[in-house]
Protein backbone atom coordinates (compact mmCIF):
# COMPACT_ATOMS: atom_id res chain seq x y z
CA UNK A 1 0.00 0.00 0.00
CA UNK A 2 1.45 2.96 -1.08
CA UNK A 3 1.46 6.32 0.52
CA UNK A 4 -1.17 7.94 -0.29
CA UNK A 5 -3.49 5.18 -0.15
CA UNK A 6 -2.54 4.42 3.54
CA UNK A 7 -3.04 8.25 4.29
CA UNK A 8 -6.38 8.12 2.65
CA UNK A 9 -7.01 4.93 4.61
CA UNK A 10 -5.93 6.96 7.90
CA UNK A 11 -8.34 10.41 6.84
CA UNK A 12 -11.11 8.06 6.18
CA UNK A 13 -11.06 6.03 9.26
CA UNK A 14 -10.63 9.03 11.48
CA UNK A 15 -13.62 10.87 9.57
CA UNK A 16 -16.18 7.67 10.27
CA UNK A 17 -14.77 7.48 14.33
CA UNK A 18 -15.61 11.04 14.80
CA UNK A 19 -18.93 10.45 13.28
CA UNK A 20 -19.83 7.69 15.74
CA UNK A 21 -18.25 9.35 18.72
CA UNK A 22 -20.96 10.10 21.15
CA UNK A 23 -21.62 14.09 22.06
CA UNK A 24 -20.15 15.80 25.03
CA UNK A 25 -22.96 16.66 27.29
CA UNK A 26 -23.94 20.07 27.56
CA UNK A 27 -25.36 21.82 31.17
CA UNK A 28 -27.60 24.68 30.96
CA UNK A 29 -27.19 26.56 34.02
CA UNK A 30 -29.23 29.25 33.75
CA UNK A 31 -26.53 31.81 35.10
CA UNK A 32 -26.69 33.79 31.99
CA UNK A 33 -29.69 35.00 32.91
CA UNK A 34 -31.17 37.79 34.74
CA UNK A 35 -32.30 37.10 38.15
CA UNK A 36 -35.77 38.13 38.59
CA UNK A 37 -39.35 37.85 38.32
CA UNK A 38 -41.54 38.24 34.66
CA UNK A 39 -38.61 36.27 32.47
CA UNK A 40 -39.10 36.48 28.77
CA UNK A 41 -35.38 35.78 27.23
CA UNK A 42 -34.47 34.75 25.02
CA UNK A 43 -30.79 33.84 26.34
CA UNK A 44 -28.19 31.66 24.55
CA UNK A 45 -26.61 29.71 26.81
CA UNK A 46 -23.77 26.57 26.03
CA UNK A 47 -25.20 26.67 22.48
CA UNK A 48 -28.70 26.49 23.29
CA UNK A 49 -31.72 28.95 23.50
CA UNK A 50 -33.95 29.62 26.25
CA UNK A 51 -37.44 31.49 26.55
CA UNK A 52 -40.69 31.98 28.02
CA UNK A 53 -43.21 29.41 25.96
CA UNK A 54 -46.02 30.43 28.32
CA UNK A 55 -47.43 32.19 31.74
CA UNK A 56 -44.54 33.26 33.75
CA UNK A 57 -41.37 31.82 34.87
CA UNK A 58 -38.74 33.42 37.32
CA UNK A 59 -35.30 33.31 37.46
CA UNK A 60 -34.35 32.67 40.92
CA UNK A 61 -30.92 32.12 42.67
CA UNK A 62 -31.64 29.67 45.11
CA UNK A 63 -30.50 26.73 42.22
CA UNK A 64 -28.18 24.03 42.85
CA UNK A 65 -25.98 26.00 42.98
CA UNK A 66 -26.39 29.74 41.45
CA UNK A 67 -29.63 30.71 39.28
CA UNK A 68 -32.91 28.69 38.40
CA UNK A 69 -36.14 28.81 36.57
CA UNK A 70 -38.84 28.53 38.90
CA UNK A 71 -42.56 28.68 37.99
CA UNK A 72 -43.56 31.81 38.76
CA UNK A 73 -46.49 31.64 41.62
CA UNK A 74 -48.16 34.82 40.73
CA UNK A 75 -49.19 33.67 37.30
CA UNK A 76 -49.93 30.10 38.43
CA UNK A 77 -46.68 28.83 36.88
CA UNK A 78 -45.27 28.69 33.30
CA UNK A 79 -43.44 27.13 30.98
CA UNK A 80 -40.16 27.37 29.72
CA UNK A 81 -39.29 26.13 25.89
CA UNK A 82 -35.59 25.31 24.71
CA UNK A 83 -34.00 24.80 21.38
CA UNK A 84 -30.61 24.55 19.97
CA UNK A 85 -28.87 27.91 18.68
CA UNK A 86 -28.37 26.13 15.38
CA UNK A 87 -31.62 24.60 15.16
CA UNK A 88 -30.24 21.47 15.25
CA UNK A 89 -31.34 18.03 16.70
CA UNK A 90 -30.43 16.95 20.45
CA UNK A 91 -31.09 14.17 23.40
CA UNK A 92 -32.47 14.94 27.25
CA UNK A 93 -30.00 13.90 29.34
CA UNK A 94 -31.46 14.88 32.75
CA UNK A 95 -31.97 18.05 35.19
CA UNK A 96 -32.11 18.86 38.76
CA UNK A 97 -35.65 19.30 40.54
CA UNK A 98 -37.02 20.64 43.14
CA UNK A 99 -39.75 21.91 44.78
CA UNK A 100 -40.44 24.48 47.37
CA UNK A 101 -43.32 24.87 49.41
CA UNK A 102 -45.47 23.38 52.29
CA UNK A 103 -45.22 19.34 52.02
CA UNK A 104 -47.52 18.53 49.16
CA UNK A 105 -46.41 16.64 46.62
CA UNK A 106 -46.02 18.16 42.95
CA UNK A 107 -44.99 17.80 39.56
CA UNK A 108 -43.26 19.12 36.70
CA UNK A 109 -43.67 17.81 33.31
CA UNK A 110 -41.48 18.03 29.88
CA UNK A 111 -42.60 18.22 26.46
CA UNK A 112 -40.28 17.28 23.33
CA UNK A 113 -40.69 18.27 20.12
CA UNK A 114 -39.55 17.32 16.59
CA UNK A 115 -40.50 19.56 13.20
CA UNK A 116 -43.52 20.77 15.41
CA UNK A 117 -44.52 17.24 16.26
CA UNK A 118 -44.88 15.90 19.90
CA UNK A 119 -42.41 12.88 19.85
CA UNK A 120 -42.30 12.05 23.72
CA UNK A 121 -42.64 13.17 27.15
CA UNK A 122 -41.59 12.91 31.33
CA UNK A 123 -43.22 13.62 34.49
CA UNK A 124 -41.01 14.49 38.04
CA UNK A 125 -42.78 14.71 41.23
CA UNK A 126 -41.35 15.62 44.71
CA UNK A 127 -42.32 16.36 48.33
CA UNK A 128 -42.27 20.09 48.88
CA UNK A 129 -40.06 21.63 51.44
CA UNK A 130 -39.96 25.48 52.65
CA UNK A 131 -35.85 25.24 52.18
CA UNK A 132 -36.46 23.30 48.66
CA UNK A 133 -35.04 19.49 48.01
CA UNK A 134 -32.97 19.49 45.12
CA UNK A 135 -32.06 16.18 43.41
CA UNK A 136 -30.57 14.86 40.16
CA UNK A 137 -33.12 13.11 37.88
CA UNK A 138 -32.50 10.80 34.56
CA UNK A 139 -33.89 11.65 31.55
CA UNK A 140 -37.01 8.67 31.85
CA UNK A 141 -39.08 8.17 29.08
CA UNK A 142 -36.87 10.82 27.07
CA UNK A 143 -34.27 9.03 26.95
CA UNK A 144 -32.87 7.83 23.70
CA UNK A 145 -35.41 10.31 21.79
CA UNK A 146 -34.47 13.24 19.64
CA UNK A 147 -35.83 16.42 19.73
CA UNK A 148 -35.48 20.06 18.73
CA UNK A 149 -37.53 21.64 21.10
CA UNK A 150 -37.84 21.03 24.57
CA UNK A 151 -40.55 22.77 26.75
CA UNK A 152 -40.79 22.37 31.07
CA UNK A 153 -44.04 22.64 32.28
CA UNK A 154 -43.68 24.47 35.90
CA UNK A 155 -46.42 24.77 38.03
CA UNK A 156 -46.77 26.92 40.80
CA UNK A 157 -49.43 28.73 43.12
CA UNK A 158 -49.77 31.76 45.66
CA UNK A 159 -52.68 29.98 46.69
CA UNK A 160 -51.07 26.59 47.88
CA UNK A 161 -47.27 28.55 48.08
CA UNK A 162 -45.30 26.29 46.18
CA UNK A 163 -43.30 26.47 43.07
CA UNK A 164 -41.18 24.23 41.52
CA UNK A 165 -37.86 24.50 40.15
CA UNK A 166 -35.16 23.15 37.33
CA UNK A 167 -31.21 23.65 37.07
CA UNK A 168 -28.83 22.04 35.31
CA UNK A 169 -30.78 20.89 32.21
CA UNK A 170 -28.18 18.48 30.84
CA UNK A 171 -28.51 18.31 26.72
CA UNK A 172 -26.56 16.28 24.27
CA UNK A 173 -26.62 17.13 20.87
CA UNK A 174 -27.71 14.40 18.33
CA UNK A 175 -25.30 12.20 16.46
CA UNK A 176 -25.89 9.71 13.13
CA UNK A 177 -26.32 12.51 11.01
CA UNK A 178 -23.41 14.08 9.72
CA UNK A 179 -23.09 17.72 8.40
CA UNK A 180 -22.37 18.41 4.73
CA UNK A 181 -18.92 19.38 4.95
CA UNK A 182 -18.63 15.83 7.07
CA UNK A 183 -20.35 13.94 4.28
CA UNK A 184 -17.57 15.53 1.25
CA UNK A 185 -14.71 14.84 3.69
CA UNK A 186 -15.62 10.81 4.07
CA UNK A 187 -16.53 10.56 0.38
CA UNK A 188 -13.15 12.31 -0.56
CA UNK A 189 -11.47 9.84 1.39
CA UNK A 190 -13.46 6.89 0.12
CA UNK A 191 -12.38 8.21 -3.12
CA UNK A 192 -8.81 8.32 -2.77
CA UNK A 193 -9.16 5.22 -1.25
CA UNK A 194 -10.16 3.77 -4.73
CA UNK A 195 -8.11 5.76 -6.78
CA UNK A 196 -5.10 4.49 -4.99
CA UNK A 197 -6.38 0.80 -5.25
CA UNK A 198 -7.06 1.10 -8.69
CA UNK A 199 -3.15 2.38 -9.60
CA UNK A 200 -2.27 -1.13 -8.09
CA UNK A 201 -4.02 -2.98 -9.93
CA UNK A 202 -3.09 -1.05 -13.42
CA UNK A 203 0.54 -1.13 -12.57
CA UNK A 204 2.49 -3.79 -15.06
CA UNK A 205 4.44 -6.61 -13.45
CA UNK A 206 7.53 -6.81 -13.75
CA UNK A 207 9.19 -10.27 -15.03
CA UNK A 208 11.65 -11.79 -12.71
Amino acid sequence: MNIKTTMACGLALAIAVTLAAPALATTIGFEGAPFGPNFTGPVTESGYIYSLYSGGVYINAVGNPGHDVEGQEVSGGGALNIVAAGGGAFNFGGLDFSVFGNGDMHAISLNGYRHGFFVGGATYSATSSIFGNWASYGPSTLAGVTLDQLVFVLPASTASFYSTNIDNVVLNAAGGVPEPASWAMLIAGFGLVGVGQRRRRVLPSVAA
